[in-house]
């Protein structure tokens, strides 16, 4: 799904109609609504394509038991580590409780099953059980492919999400609080109406996108690699392109009505 014709929607006279709205309010008002849409947008995610996780051939060469016991042990242990970094990534993060417990609980899972899976490695005896475990750190798991850039969509996701929020919370149930005070003491706010009507139509259709990408990126599993989960990360990546830059378009319309500075 991608966001289409989102400006075609902002009129000459719907433009005209918010540039004389009188957003303002009170001085504290306008500030608060100022800092709203001012404030910085999530990094656009990297479109990087996923590495490749396949299991390296080698894994089937190497007859020394010690020796395939210590290569899994560096490979869970460079999985952990990154991990470790990406949980960091996720706590320091201005998500919501409730997003960071989600995606915490997605990388505490493989964490706790990596770590399950390296103490049965380093104890084993038969090296055809511990081949098969050390292939299953990257069939099993796929942390580089899918883990790692699941997450760091899905948090620039929520931080569109976010703000949103705040724009539907603060800025336009604000906006619509004057209005509504203004047509009561007797002005005319049809043209003025239709305009908000028109900037939160923009932001409907910004959620529209971002519950539906959300949704595919979640859904997202170690067994989707490679056809689906590259499939379905780059067309997360794209997407959060595109919200990205309607939500520009949205905060530069909002900034051209006179309801911030």
């Amino acid at each position: 799904m991608r966001i289409t014709k989102l400006v075609t929607k902002l009129t000459a006279v719907s433009l005209l109609s918010l540039t004389c709205l009188g957003f303002a309010g009170t001085a504290a008002a306008a500030d608060s609504e100022t800092a709203l849409v001012n404030a910085p947008m999530p990094a656009v995610v990297s479109v990087a394509v996923a590495p490749s996780e396949n299991s390296p051939a080698s894994l089937s060469k190497v007859n020394k038991l010690p020796v395939l016991i210590d290569k899994g042990i560096a490979l869970v242990t460079a999985r952990l580590n990154s991990l470790v970094v990406l949980r960091k990534k996720v706590s320091n993060s201005k998500l919501t409780e409730q997003q960071k417990t989600g995606l915490l609980s997605m990388i505490d899972e493989s964490a706790g099953s990596l770590t399950d899976l390296v103490g049965q490695i380093k104890v084993g005896t038969d090296i055809k059980v511990v081949r098969e475990q050390v292939k299953g750190i990257f069939s099993n798991y796929r942390i580089y492919a899918v883990m790692i850039p699941q997450v760091n969509t899905l948090l620039g996701l929520y931080g569109l999400q976010n703000q949103l929020d705040n724009f539907n919370n603060n800025i336009f149930t604000n906006v619509q609080e004057r209005l509504t005070l203004a047509q009561t003491q007797g002005k005319n706010v049809t043209a003025r109406q239709a305009a908000l009507d028109n900037a939160k139509a923009m932001a409907g259709d910004i959620q529209t996108n971002i519950t539906y990408t959300v949704k595919e990126v979640t859904a997202l599993k170690p067994a989707d690699y490679p056809k689906t989960s590259s499939a379905v990360l780059k067309g997360g990546r794209s997407t959060f392109k595109d919200i990205h830059r309607a939500f520009l378009k949205l905060k530069t319309f909002l900034r051209g009505t006179g309801a911030v500075r």
